[in-house]
């Protein structure tokens, strides 16, 4: 009987210590934080509270104000009442009866005589008078120059455009509506342009320059 009991000591010491053996390996063989299937428990950390929020349970968490913007980011703001009002002067003259300024968006585009008779662009609307001369430039392909002078029935012009240098200019005469009454381009075997017309009525004429080849030239207006 006593080495019954002896016996089964040792079977319990050697039990227990084969339980703490497994125990400790795994132990040694769970990653710190998590849990396992034995129950122990997985560690969790627990967030620390700011002093307000522990005073105040429903403090919300603390939101990052957005970083500043760096000098030069965005553009100042101009000083009151001042605008950006520059702008190209515009062309002022006559306009043939009928025509009205166009609206183009938010700026009003203004058709000249001959406008869209050759498709260039008046640049210049001034005044010449019967037996003048004056000057201009044409400084662009598909500028046109718009020179003004007053007429009357029956009477018979001639105008002339020289071009100096290489300017090979063309004239075009309108009426008081608008009308082309006659044009010229070359002229006697030169670059240079001539026409002569009778007026058919009472009122103010355009003569119109225009040039294949950019440049100065001269016009000359005779009244008979």
């Amino acid at each position: 009987m006593q080495d019954r009991r002896i016996t089964g000591a040792i079977i319990g010491a050697v039990a227990l210590g084969a339980a703490l053996i497994g125990t400790a390996l795994l132990l040694l063989r769970t990653p710190p934080g998590t849990g396992d299937a034995a129950g122990i428990p997985a560690f969790t950390a627990t967030p620390t509270l700011s002093a307000a929020a522990q005073g105040n349970p429903s403090a919300a968490p603390a939101t990052a104000s957005p970083a500043a913007s760096p000098p030069g980011d965005t553009p100042a703001a101009p000083p009151d009442g001042a605008a950006d009002t520059a702008s190209a002067a515009p062309v002022v003259g006559t306009l043939a009866p009928g025509v009205t300024p166009a609206a183009a968006g938010d700026d009003a585009a203004v058709r000249y005589v001959g406008d869209d008779y050759d498709g260039h662009d008046t640049v210049l609307v001034s005044e010449i008078a019967p037996g003048g001369n004056v000057e201009g430039t044409v400084a662009q392909p598909f500028d046109a120059h718009n020179w003004e002078f007053a007429g009357r029935q029956g009477q018979t012009v001639t105008i002339r455009v020289t071009g100096q240098g290489e300017t090979d200019p063309r004239v075009t005469l309108f009426g008081p509506d608008g009308q082309v009454l006659s044009e010229n381009d070359d002229s006697g075997g030169t670059l240079n342009s001539l026409l002569q017309a009778t007026l058919p009525a009472d009122g103010r004429y355009t003569i119109r320059v225009t040039v294949w080849v950019v440049g100065p030239y001269t016009l000359a207006l005779e009244v008979g």
